[in-house]
């Protein structure tokens, strides 16, 4: 599952434990965001999410996947 614009992690967090088979990608521009969804993933031991620091003009241009549904919550 990718959340494209994760920010603090809300969804993120809340969706990988229904998926712990597999992987939860929480990409944002700011390593803020992420460096606060790692402090949290590392305080809770979840080890099915995986940050990923976007670039500002194609957020979705680091994600390599197959297979792979998204869905922007920001709209």
């Amino acid at each position: 599952m990718v959340d494209i614009g994760a920010g603090t992690g809300y969804f993120t967090l809340r969706i990988s434990p229904l998926i712990p088979e597999g992987k939860v990608l929480a990409v944002d521009v700011q390593p803020e965001m992420l460096e606060l969804i790692s402090f949290v993933k590392n305080q809770e031991n979840i080890t099915n999410i995986e940050t990923i620091l976007g670039d500002v003009d194609n957020p979705k241009s680091h994600i390599r996947t197959s297979n792979c549904s998204t869905r922007n919550h920001t709209n």
